[in-house]
């Protein structure tokens, strides 16, 4: 069970792979229009969730920007994968530049207080 989007000047890769429990978002995101992006990734998960077990993730975020737009998306995707059930270990890789993690700080808040969101940070990139 695998999904994936090449990154586009606006957009990151995309890689999940349910056998694994890995999800990966890399690059810059900003797409002229998030709720479309995210739609193909949402439905993806809501076809094969249903096959995840146990149903944790490993969420690998190397996002380098991300808008607001896109900000509101992933919000709405962690929520949806915690209101299925799915228990999520968030790593946050902090790259290089010292402003990379600034745009997740909001999120950080809201997933920091549920029980549900382990949250890890990583210096550097993910490494496959």
């Amino acid at each position: 069970m695998h999904f994936h989007l090449a990154s586009t000047l606006h957009t990151p890769e995309v890689q999940i792979n349910l056998t694994e429990h890995t999800f990966l978002m890399r690059g810059a995101c900003f797409p002229e229009n998030a709720v479309e992006f995210f739609e193909p990734i949402v439905r993806f998960l809501k076809e094969n969730l249903p096959h995840l077990n146990p149903p944790h993730l490993n969420l690998h975020l190397e996002l380098t920007y991300l808008n607001s737009a896109a900000k509101k998306a992933l919000w709405q995707l962690v929520s949806f994968l915690l209101d299925q059930g799915v228990r999520l270990r968030v790593s946050l890789y902090r790259g290089t530049e010292d402003d990379e993690l600034e745009d997740y700080e909001g999120l950080i808040q809201v997933w920091e207080s549920d029980g549900r969101v382990q949250i890890e940070w990583r210096e550097g990139y993910y490494q496959t």
